[in-house]
């Protein structure tokens, strides 16, 4: 459903009410000319991580220039700092030639359109002095140069004008926008003889900072002073005192910002006019709406009963996080994530495309990708409207074409949304969404959604690519051990590596590895067996639990009692070993099979697979009194090392019942060499 009149809009945030009323006010003029608005946004604000915003600008990287007729940019909300917001902006005037409007941002090769902020903060003065009786007002901007601390303070001096009030040079505070101005107006407040009648701030989080610094101080709002903000963004309107402030008509400026570009791009336009909507939110901290706030907006939020719904992204009953991470395939999550989706209703389509190398293989390993691929693989796409959605981890897509939906051509234009979905500097892909132009703001909670999205897929991502990685090395030492099966040396440290790999995965160390084949050398010899067979055995048991790389590592690593249904899990280790060694060549590694199939099984019967007495594979009786021994005396994630005598009695009591008699009493004629052992290779200084 598109067009063949395409229209950027590069913004950061793009939920927040300031760009949710631009797009709103550029995309229903845009639509109205038969353009399809492009929105290409990132989903944070300046100030986190540099690692965390370096993925956000990357879904900057994806506009193909070509496909425009023009571009508004917004630079001011880019998460970026100055410098970097200076060099994107030199990237787009050297690479795109056509109309571009820079909105509320100074810069000399571009057009530009500001929000209209003088009448509002007029109006918010005039409040202060008409409803309140206040003189003495300060105004607390941002920085001098910047254009809205200018045309705010424009407004506040001409309310000040218009009620006879004098203006003084010592009432104007510049500051910088930021949550830190209560600090650095702490003096100049203080300092003056006398707080004033009232603060009108340039935005709502220096409100907020100053009313902290108040409080902090022993004054209250609004008892002692009145303070208002500006923007009514979030901040301001999500706090218990709620701030006096102003919504800015930033619908106009999407509106004037539309009506620029079509000129620009030679569009006749007709009704150029739009209606100021700037208001006033009239709240606690100027001191005339005194209500009772345990019915304020954002606790009433779903007073239906849907703020308790599954689908609410920021409901405590949400539980997209840990579903995310439980998936186990890119088709399940995928599913899931679908399914979380409905948090954005209304939204006519939703696409998830991913890097074509996401995901480890042999050929380029386990990839960091920070860029996105020449071919974009569309793994999900879900129909708003009807709810049919489909995983395809097949269907490619070029990157320069972004989206099969922009070419789907039937005159109909359509707002989409292009926002990064990555971790930290990794780059997955992108997420499209597309809505119909009656409802062309995305919800805000698309950030949260792909936070979630974002952490989980990593989950996922790092899942998948330790299997593969492991399988593909078991498979490669496999290789190694039958090429190599008469170099024994060799062949025992490429098994030893392994196995020591093997328990890496379980949070254990090497040395448990080392002492079970220790032990179960001393038990051989003890029994007689000649010196080949003791070092088959010392060496085959060191693959005992080998089956332990295809157990997650949630459930290995788990510190409390397993579940029934993650017992099963850990039971699978022996299969899954002899499955791994099913097709080895060479007598280490025949007995390496039978030991990681059978040393799980007991003298009577009730072991994993049922096997008992003479039944169970010689080695593998052999094998599980070593490995039940270090264990007990061993720290494990779910408990502390037990007393060697302690352990060593528990041994002796199973005799006939889980282990053979001939190897317990081969245990406790030798068990002076098995404290040896223990000795030697110890993990930690219990002994």
């Amino acid at each position: 459903m598109s067009t063949e009149k395409k229209i950027g809009v590069i913004i950061s945030m793009n939920g927040s009410p300031y760009q949710g009323n631009f797009i709103k006010g550029f995309s229903e003029k845009m639509t109205s000319y038969g353009y399809d608005v492009l929105v290409f946004s990132a989903l944070s604000k300046r100030g986190m991580g540099v690692r965390h915003i370096t993925g956000e600008m990357n879904i900057f990287s994806l506009i193909n220039y070509d496909m425009l007729d023009g571009i508004a940019v917004l630079p001011d909300t880019l998460p970026c700092e100055q410098k970097q917001i200076s060099e994107f902006l030199d990237n787009l005037y050297n690479n795109f030639k056509k109309p571009v409007v820079c909105v509320d941002y100074n810069d000399e090769r571009f057009s530009v359109v500001d929000t209209s902020d003088e009448s509002g903060m007029e109006m918010l003065t005039d409040h202060m002095i008409e409803e309140h009786g206040c003189c003495d007002i300060m105004y607390v901007g941002g920085a001098a140069s910047h254009s809205h601390t200018q045309m705010r303070e424009k407004g506040y001096r001409k309310s000040l004008e218009k009620h006879g009030i004098e203006f003084r040079q010592e009432n104007v505070f510049y500051g910088n926008f930021w949550y830190d101005t209560g600090e650095k107006i702490r003096d100049v407040l203080f300092n003056r003889g006398g707080l004033p009648d009232a603060i009108v701030c340039a935005n709502d989080p220096m409100a907020l900072s100053i009313i902290k610094l108040l409080e902090d101080e022993g004054y209250h709002v609004p008892d002692d002073v009145n303070i208002a903000g500006y923007d009514n963004e979030d901040d301001g309107s999500a706090v218990l005192e709620c701030v006096t402030s102003c919504i800015r008509d930033v619908y106009s400026t999407g509106f004037r910002t539309a009506v620029k570009l079509l000129e620009l791009m030679g569009e006749k336009v007709t009704d150029l006019s739009c209606e100021n909507r700037t208001r006033l939110v009239i709240e606690k901290t100027c001191g005339c709406f005194m209500k009772d706030y345990s019915k304020k907006k954002y606790q009433i939020k779903g007073s239906d009963g849907s703020f308790k719904r599954f689908d609410n992204i920021h409901s405590e009953y949400n539980f997209m996080q840990e579903d995310m991470i439980s998936n186990g395939t890119i088709e399940e999550y995928m599913f899931n994530a679908g399914w979380y989706m409905r948090c954005l209703d209304p939204f006519d389509s939703a696409s998830v495309f991913i890097n074509d190398n996401v995901f480890y293989s042999e050929e380029s390993g386990d990839n960091d990708i920070t860029d996105y691929t020449d071919d974009m693989i569309l793994v999900y796409n879900k129909n708003g409207i009807t709810g049919e959605h489909s995983a395809d981890e097949k269907h490619k897509v070029k990157r320069t074409d972004i989206s099969p939906e922009l070419f789907e051509y039937n005159g109909e234009p359509s707002v989409f949304y292009f926002v990064p979905f990555h971790y930290y500097e990794r780059c997955f892909g992108y997420v499209s969404l597309r809505f119909h132009k009656e409802n062309c703001v995305c919800n805000p909670a698309v950030t949260k959604l792909m936070r979630n999205m974002n952490i989980s897929f990593e989950s996922l991502r790092r899942f998948i690519n330790y299997r593969k990685s492991h399988e593909r090395a078991v498979k490669l030492y496999l290789e190694n051990i039958q090429l190599n099966n008469r170099l024994i040396a060799t062949q025992e440290q490429l098994i030893l590596s392994f196995a020591e790999l093997t328990e890496s995965k379980s949070g254990q160390t090497g040395k448990h590895v080392k002492r079970v084949s220790e032990y179960s050398r001393v038990l051989g010899e003890a029994l007689g067996m000649d010196k080949d067979q003791v070092e088959v055995l010392r060496m085959a048991s060191m693959m005992h639990d080998i089956g332990k790389l295809i157990i997650p590592v949630s459930i290995l690593e788990k510190p409390g009692k397993l579940t029934p249904e993650e017992f099963e899990v850990i039971k699978t280790h022996v299969t899954e070993g002899e499955r791994l060694l099913h097709n080895s060549t060479g007598e280490i590694l025949r007995a390496a099979r039978l030991i990681a199939l059978e040393h799980h099984e007991k003298w009577n019967g009730k072991g994993y697979l049922g096997k008992k007495g003479e039944e169970i594979d010689y080695n593998s009786t052999i094998v599980a009194v070593a490995d039940v021994y270090d264990a007990l005396v061993s720290k494990r994630s779910y408990k502390e090392p037990m007393d060697h005598e302690e352990a060593y009695k528990i041994i002796l009591g199973d005799r006939g019942e889980h282990f053979s008699p001939k190897v317990i009493d081969a245990f406790a004629a030798n068990y002076d060499k098995i404290l040896d052992v223990l000795k030697k290779h110890p993990d930690s200084a219990f002994l």
